[in-house]
């Protein structure tokens, strides 16, 4: 790449790099950056003028061209925004396969149309013009942003201002709705993927609603059903199967009929219930535990998970096949804030919602330092840690008027740090003497249940985020809290 843009350099003012990355790998956008350092010292060195910039990107799994074709089209987009632009040179490679085809269709857009090169070790200038032995005339496909032209300036989104309707505003929210609305259609199985709290859930429930609201819907937290339980709620059982089997009762996907079942957090499945929910979506066929009878089913599967599945397969905590049939039409939605459209009208409806459920709370109004402190927050939490927020700003605020440091009180960035983990040296002060009991299993469970407990705290109660801060599974984490 270094030879590809020093040779270029003279016809480009500008130079976007797309770093791609997973969200565990924390080094990964500091690496671009020493990289960028390097390459503009080289191009310094040989004389060169060229602004570089960085974007890093989150990937997806190698079998959705979703991620990398919405990143490097929106790349062009943002970084232009309106201005006049000579001429697009497009380098394809190095990078993922999936990078690289999708450079080549965005580069084919009339609205991003450009000159293709590529990395060529054998040309002594580091690349080549890219001349393809077919000509490509590509559309866009149709984005729901474009139904915004035909509304007033400022008018909000039908879909997402209804009583009770979640927020659609921003163009990557309605190209997931959208999507949703297609695949109503089919009978396809749909994987929706997201950060907690970014309103998966949601978007099953349209995906529902549009395939008709009198089939069932039912949801099911895969992360909140014990280890042991989980196969009888997914396929039920017969009378004695085990303990507490007290009468015939049918699964989740029985009980759906031809309506829906929703596997929330999908990726928190045991691996023996992996392998039977495989042969499940293979056969539409269930039998329940104590049974030889295959019943036939009906039900659809729309599955949604805030983990990188594909990491999982590799890692062998997930069946790569099982994937495979799940992710027969993959929804991303993005984080909250990466869609400041749906933030700030999220803002305006939840703060609405929360004074008129709770009139007597101090806080009435937000000012303007408390709405460009909400618009300038991350929100990890998305959604959820959003309207959580807003109700503590209001009970705590100290005046009708909620300013930016109520804010940061109810974000906790006011309030004293939470303790930390005691050092393992100070243990010893926490065990009896010498002369009292000293059970080894006794005092390692205590230990575990205060650690999972002080970790359950700072999750602020969410089990599956302190689960992953502890490396354990949801599943352990409630066994250690039971003692």
């Amino acid at each position: 790449m270094a030879d590809a843009l020093l040779h270029l350099a003279e016809d480009l003012d500008e130079a976007v790099l797309l770093i791609d990355y997973f969200e565990h790998e924390a080094s990964a956008a500091a690496s671009g950056i020493s990289y960028c350092q390097w390459l503009d010292a080289q191009l310094k060195q040989a004389g060169k003028r060229l602004l570089l910039m960085l974007r890093p990107v989150v990937k997806g799994d190698p079998t959705s061209f979703n991620w990398a074709y919405d990143a490097m089209r929106r790349t062009v987009q943002d970084h232009e925004r309106g201005r006049p632009i000579a001429q697009r040179h497009y380098l394809v490679g190095p990078g993922t396969p999936t990078m690289a085809a999708s450079t080549l269709i965005v580069a084919r857009l009339d609205a991003c149309a450009g000159v293709l090169w590529q990395t060529d070790i054998r040309s002594p200038q580091g690349c080549r013009r890219l001349e393809l032995p077919f000509d490509l005339k590509l559309e866009d496909a149709p984005d729901p942003a474009s139904h915004a032209a035909s509304r007033a300036p400022g008018e909000p989104s039908k879909a997402g201002h209804a009583p009770g309707a979640p927020i659609v505003l921003s163009p990557s929210t309605q190209r997931a709705w959208r999507l949703a609305e297609t695949a109503a259609k089919s009978q396809w199985p749909v994987l929706i993927l997201g950060s907690t709290g970014t309103g998966k859930e949601e978007l099953a429930r349209h995906l529902h609603r549009c395939s008709g609201a009198d089939k069932n819907f039912i949801p099911v937290n895969c992360g909140a059903i014990p280890a042991e339980l989980i196969e009888s709620e997914l396929f039920g059982h017969k009378k004695g199967a085990f303990t507490g089997a007290v009468s015939d009762q049918p699964g989740v996907f029985e009980a759906a009929g031809h309506g829906i079942v929703f596997l929330d957090e999908v990726g928190e499945l045991p691996l023996k219930a992996q392998t039977r929910f495989l042969r499940v979506l293979q056969e539409k066929k269930v039998t329940r535990l104590g049974e030889r009878v295959e019943r036939v089913l009906n039900c659809r599967i729309v599955a949604a998970t805030h983990r990188h599945l594909w990491q999982a397969v590799e890692s062998g905590s997930f069946r790569a096949d099982l994937y495979y049939r799940l992710a027969g039409l993959i929804i991303p939605l993005d984080d909250l804030a990466r869609r400041p459209e749906d933030l700030r009208a999220m803002i305006d409806a939840f703060w609405q919602q929360t004074t008129h459920e709770n009139p007597g709370l101090p806080g009435r109004a937000l000012d303007e330092s408390a709405h460009q402190r909400l618009l300038a927050h991350a929100w990890p939490g998305n959604v959820r840690e959003l309207k959580a927020t807003l109700v503590r700003a209001a009970f705590l605020a100290r005046g009708p008027q909620v300013s930016a440091s109520d804010i940061n009180i109810a974000l906790g960035q006011d309030a004293p740090t939470p303790a930390s983990p005691p050092p393992p040296s100070t243990l010893r002060t926490a065990l009896p003497h010498a002369s009292a009991d000293l059970d080894f299993r006794a005092h390692t469970k205590r230990c575990q249940r205060e650690l999972a407990r002080l970790a359950l705290d700072q999750a602020g109660g969410n089990k599956s985020q302190a689960a992953r801060m502890l490396g354990i599974s949801v599943q352990h984490l409630g066994r250690v809290l039971k003692g």
